[in-house]
């Protein structure tokens, strides 16, 4: 008869027994159970660093790209900003000039319009106080120089011819004529600046006929620099070009001439 437990149970013995084989069996395993988990812990934080890391590295990677392409589009944008703030500081239209002086325009002629006195222009304010005096000749008109009160070619009266040579052969498509600013003038008005004119493309200097491109009108009240467009819906190619004044804004005595401008396309040499 098995012997009562102090508990008064008789499994008692043999459930302590069983524990003891059990705790036993535990205590020799847990040192390497403990490594083992310990490792597992050690690998998976490892993984997870070397995952951020990875992360880390190439957001620090996109970062870097998104600043380098906003410095390159910064740089692109002010070149191209650069260039076309020089292009318009150089010749105020964005477009070739192909009556430009320094590009091989030139005036070949004036066909009878008199430079006004052959000689000296007074401004005066008033008509009392004189304030300058040019003589200056009409290659001044197609010449790249700041418009200046009184830096222009005066012709007697209010009508006036001036026949250009262009620097190449081209389709003419529009016009550019600059005066001096109205608020520049010692008398605070440009009635000397042309008002009604036209354009025509001659076959050569001594063409009396030519291709009517446009009849325009300079508004001295839309600003010192206008834009025509060609009229004619069909142009010819031509190397010469005839301004031809047809009145100004009061003046009696002369008409001033600042700055003339010819645009067009170019075309091949032979045509």
């Amino acid at each position: 008869m098995p012997r009562m437990s102090p508990s008064g149970s008789p499994n008692s013995s043999m459930t302590l027994r069983s524990e003891c084989r059990i705790n036993s069996r535990c205590n020799n395993c847990s040192p390497k159970q403990s490594i083992i988990v310990f490792s597992c812990i050690l690998l998976c934080f490892a993984s997870i660093y070397m995952l951020y890391s990875r992360v880390r590295n190439q957001e620090d990677t996109i970062d870097k790209l998104r600043y380098e392409l906003h410095e390159l589009v910064v740089k692109e944008v002010k070149q191209i900003t650069k260039q076309e703030i020089d292009l318009y500081d150089a010749d105020k239209t964005n477009k070739a000039d192909y009556a430009l002086e320094p590009s091989g325009g030139m005036i070949v002629s004036t066909k009878c319009s008199k430079t006004y006195l052959e000689g000296n222009i007074e401004y005066s304010i008033n008509g009392v106080l004189p304030v300058y005096w040019t003589s200056i000749s009409p290659r001044i008109v197609i010449q790249q120089t700041k418009v200046t009160p009184g830096e222009c070619w005066a012709f007697k009266g209010a009508e006036g011819k001036l026949v250009i040579k262009l620097s190449r052969r081209i389709v003419p498509t529009s016009f550019t004529y600059e005066h001096t600013r109205k608020q520049l003038s010692p008398d605070l008005n440009i009635d000397s600046a042309p008002r009604h004119f036209m354009v025509k493309s001659l076959k050569d200097e001594n063409d009396d006929v030519g291709l009517l491109l446009g009849e325009y009108e300079f508004n001295e009240d839309l600003g010192p620099l206008q834009q025509f467009d060609v009229q004619n819906p069909h142009p010819i190619p031509t190397e010469f070009i005839e301004l031809h004044i047809l009145s100004n804004h009061g003046e009696m005595k002369f008409t001033c001439l600042y700055r003339f401008r010819v645009h067009g396309n170019k075309i091949d040499l032979n045509q």
